[in-house]
């Protein structure tokens, strides 16, 4: 019995020494294949085809502002704002174009003339917002001081699915810092 412990004792600090001696990336190879050990429907299909290089994540203003974060989305649907109005002076203008000449039209190029200096203004407090959010985050990207906050490790990989057919498919894994856990998983079927 105490024969047996000792070869126990012996087999689990040999897998420790071995499982801390592994490099970073071995660390996170097993991790992964856990996962996939743990999540995957035939387990025993499992195939990586490419595995890529293990890269260190900073933290971004997006990731790490709140402000910056919610200041980011509003120019983003203050710009597709800007291109819709972009869009409809275009297409005034070029309707403009095709009455000018008829005098039978000259009502009707003036309302067109009204809607553009409308639409000219609107475009034009679109731009001043979009101008002040743009100082805004240069200010804050200026001031931004990035931390190490983990690792990721990108991998594509064939496995079968439940219909027992072979899917090719990438994921991306996020670990912690020291790559004791996945902490977040993306799919190549996940929008970004």
């Amino acid at each position: 019995m105490r024969k047996s412990l000792i070869t126990l004792i012996g087999y689990l600090l040999i897998l420790v020494v071995a499982f801390v001696s592994c490099s970073k990336e071995e660390k996170a190879k097993k991790l992964v294949i856990e996962h996939y050990r743990l999540s995957l429907h035939d387990f025993s299909s499992f195939e990586p085809v490419q595995w890529f290089s293990l890269d260190t994540l900073m933290s971004t203003p997006y990731l790490s502002d709140s402000l910056y974060r919610a200041k980011y989305d509003e120019a983003e649907l203050l710009l597709i704002d800007y291109q819709e109005t972009a869009e409809d002076l275009k297409s005034i203008v070029d309707e403009i174009e095709i009455y000018t000449g008829l005098s039978s039209f000259s009502y009707k190029i003036r309302n067109l003339r009204e809607e553009a200096r409308a639409l000219m203004n609107k475009a034009n407090k679109e731009e001043e917002q979009i101008d002040i959010l743009k100082a805004l985050f240069d200010s804050i990207e200026r001031n931004f001081i990035p931390e190490y906050i983990g690792h990721k490790l990108s991998l594509k990989y064939r496995a079968k699915t439940l219909g027992g057919n072979y899917k090719l498919s990438s994921n991306t894994f996020f670990f912690d810092k020291k790559i004791t856990q996945i902490t977040e998983v993306l799919s190549d079927d996940d929008e970004l």
